[in-house]
């Protein structure tokens, strides 16, 4: 069940949000190797005979972003990307929770009851210039990292994406407001000896070498006062408070540790793909700044070439999971810091 807001334009752009609810139909476990567990990363064993029973229904968020194209008066052409955030564990013992991500392509018919009508496929002539709400349809580029308390030299910057929506109301031709619902993926590198995967935690034997990478998706919506200056190419600025929602977290890449004696040499190469969700925590909150150039295309619309930069003001470690040993060199404290470069469509709607 979900909203859906769609452009009244010939390309039409779409904005899909709501809720799902799924039964189990089947399921398969395989255990594999039984006596395989992974002490460094995870503190689940699987025993022989395991054999988790899944909850027969799921909960969560749905959202969704596309475009069509109408081919005739009934005909239409979609393309939509989708994603899945499951609020259920599907296997208690593990905490394990569903998620997805699809890209879907097909044709919509919309004449079975409409064969006496025609639809009207032009555009429309009004002049932007007098209207109030616009909206943006936004894709970019993201680059963030890590600026927590004490190690920043164990944390590199992480390259993702982002893409969402805008809409603006303009109070005249030098300001609007802006809220904008992104989705985008933030995180950092990790390259240290320590005893975590994510965060650097130092000790007598930590792994040697830790090579990861912290991807975190989230849901922001800032919410921005802009200024611009100029017609019709216009200069802009803007600022204002943002809130994420995390959707997921998770940290991949290798660990390698060695061991060495007179007569042995050992060394254990770990490959990582741990969920980290429950680390991290389910808000996160700062400001941000940005800037950029807008000029107008195909008549009506306008397009926009804006930077920003984003920073974190919240500790995103969840304080339940820190370690609990006195230990005055661990980091305990993650913030974001994010830049980011996007290119956006706007089409006035009212």
């Amino acid at each position: 069940m979900y909203a859906k807001f769609t452009t009244p334009t010939r390309l039409q752009f779409e904005l899909s949000a709501g809720v799902y609810f799924s039964f189990l139909v089947n399921y398969d476990y395989t255990d594999g190797n039984p006596y395989n567990y992974y002490p460094l990363s995870s503190s689940i064993y699987y025993y022989p005979g395991y054999n988790p029973e899944p909850s027969k229904h799921d909960f969560g968020y749905f959202l969704s972003t596309g475009v069509s194209y109408p081919l005739d008066n009934y005909f239409r052409l979609y393309l939509n990307s989708r994603y899945f955030y499951g609020k259920r564990d599907f296997i208690k013992t593990v905490n394990g929770k569903n998620g997805s991500t699809e890209l879907t392509f097909g044709i919509g018919y919309s004449g079975l009851f409409r064969k006496n009508e025609k639809l009207n496929l032009e555009n429309s002539d009004n002049d932007s210039s007098e209207q109030k709400m616009f909206l943006k349809f936004r894709g970019g580029w993201n680059i963030s990292r890590n600026i927590g308390e004490q190690h920043n030299n164990s944390y590199s910057v992480r390259n993702g994406f982002l893409t969402g929506l805008s809409l603006v109301y303009r109070f005249n031709e030098k300001s609007s407001l802006q809220m904008d619902v992104l989705f985008e993926r933030k995180g950092y590198n990790m390259q240290d000896s320590s005893y975590s995967f994510f965060r650097y935690v130092p000790g007598d034997y930590p792994i040697d070498e830790v090579d990861t990478k912290i991807d975190i998706d989230y849901l922001v919506i800032p919410i921005l006062y802009n200024v611009c200056f100029g017609n019709p190419v216009s200069f802009y600025f803007n600022t204002g408070p943002y809130a994420g929602l995390n959707l997921n977290a998770r940290c991949t890449g290798i660990a390698i540790d060695e061991y060495s004696s007179d007569n042995r040499y050992t060394l254990i190469e770990t490959h990582v793909y741990d969920d980290i969700e429950g680390y991290i925590k389910d808000i996160d909150w700062g400001w941000v700044l940005g800037g950029g150039i807008q000029f107008p295309v195909f008549g009506r619309y306008k397009m926009d070439i804006e930077f920003r930069y984003n920073y974190g003001l919240k500790n995103i470690f969840d304080p339940l999971y820190n370690n609990q040993s006195a230990n005055f060199y661990e980091d305990k404290t993650i913030k974001n810091e994010s830049f980011n470069l996007m290119v956006s469509l706007q089409i006035p709607v009212y």
